[in-house]
Formats: structure tokens, sequence, C-alpha cells
């Protein structure tokens, strides 16, 4: 059976081979992959059919969940949200999004991500999430900071992307932060 998480606008699921069509609508514009380490521009269309196997087999292996956030209205996926580098030990892992930019502005990355902290905290039993993000990337500093997470750092000239070097703001946000936040 799928693992669904519902919120009033949106669901996370995991993803399906079907949605590698509306992944490449999504995020084959430069403004998804501007602020991220990993997604290429251009983004050929078989990227996200590879994207999608490998996140199926990191589901399995327990290393990383990959989530659809899929708009309640339309029934499609708009952007993505995951858990990576799952760390059991430690009982860690770290977040990682995007959306796709006509969905931009209307909250539902901070709903996705309240979503998705809720499934590592309640579900996985995870002690702390952690997340980066571009320091010239405002939404995305916001999302997390609305979300609770605390900045721990920021790593100067860390990232090269598009031929510039960029300081990534590096966050985290402990269970009983959360905890405290959700009571």
């Amino acid at each position: 059976m799928e693992k669904v998480l519902a919120g009033s606008e949106i669901l996370l699921r995991p993803l399906r081979p079907s949605d590698a069509i509306d992944i490449y609508l999504n995020v084959r514009h430069r403004a998804i992959s501007r602020y991220t380490e990993n997604i290429p521009y251009p983004y050929p269309r078989k990227a996200a059919e590879k994207f999608i196997a490998k996140s199926a087999l990191a589901w399995k292996k327990k290393e990383g969940y990959a989530f659809a956030i899929v708009s309640r209205k339309k029934a499609e996926l708009i952007g993505l949200i995951s858990l990576n580098k799952v760390d059991w030990k430690a009982r860690r892992a770290t977040i990682g999004y995007w959306l796709g930019k006509k969905h931009w502005g209307k909250g539902i990355m901070s709903a996705a991500v309240r979503m998705a902290l809720q499934f590592a905290f309640a579900k996985l039993r995870l002690n702390k999430v952690e997340a980066t993000a571009f320091e010239e990337n405002r939404a995305s500093n916001r999302v997390l900071q609305k979300a609770g997470f605390s900045h721990e750092g920021t790593v100067r000239q860390h990232i090269l992307r598009f031929g510039r070097l960029h300081n990534i703001n590096q966050y985290g946000l402990l269970r009983q932060e959360h905890s405290k936040r959700h009571k």
C-alpha cells in the first residue's frame, strides 16, 4: 500500500514511473535548477526516469524518502520533497525540495515541509533533520525558518553553480524543537 500524507491543499506520496513527464515539465526551467546543487540545466527528459528509479531503490533500502507534491485540486505533481542521506545510527536526514515555478509564493512548500517533518519525526523517529539553502535564495531560507529550523552557519563560497561560487546556509531542526512547536 502506498504511503500518502494528506494536507488541505496538497498530498505527498511516493514517486511513480508515470510522474516522469510532470517532473520534466516542472523542473526543466532554469529558475528551478538555479538554487540547487544537483538538478542539471538543461534538464534531460530521461533524468526524471532515472531519478524515480533511484528514489524507489533508496526508499526500499530505507536510505531516502522522495515524495511527489501533488495538488489536490488538479491531482498533478507540482514539485518534490525528500528526506535524503538517512543516517539511522545518528537518526538524522537531510531535507531537499523544489516546486514548479507557477506554484511559488502560495505557501505550498511550507505546507510540504511541515508534512515531511511530521513523517521524519513521528514515523521515522529521526532526531534531526538538516537542510541547506543558497544564501541568496530568500524564499527557501524563509521556508526553513518558518518551519522552525535553526541557522547553524554559513559555508562561504561552497557551491560552484553556473560559473559562480555561492554561500550556503546550513540549518538543523531537532525532534524536541519540532515537538514543542506542534503541541
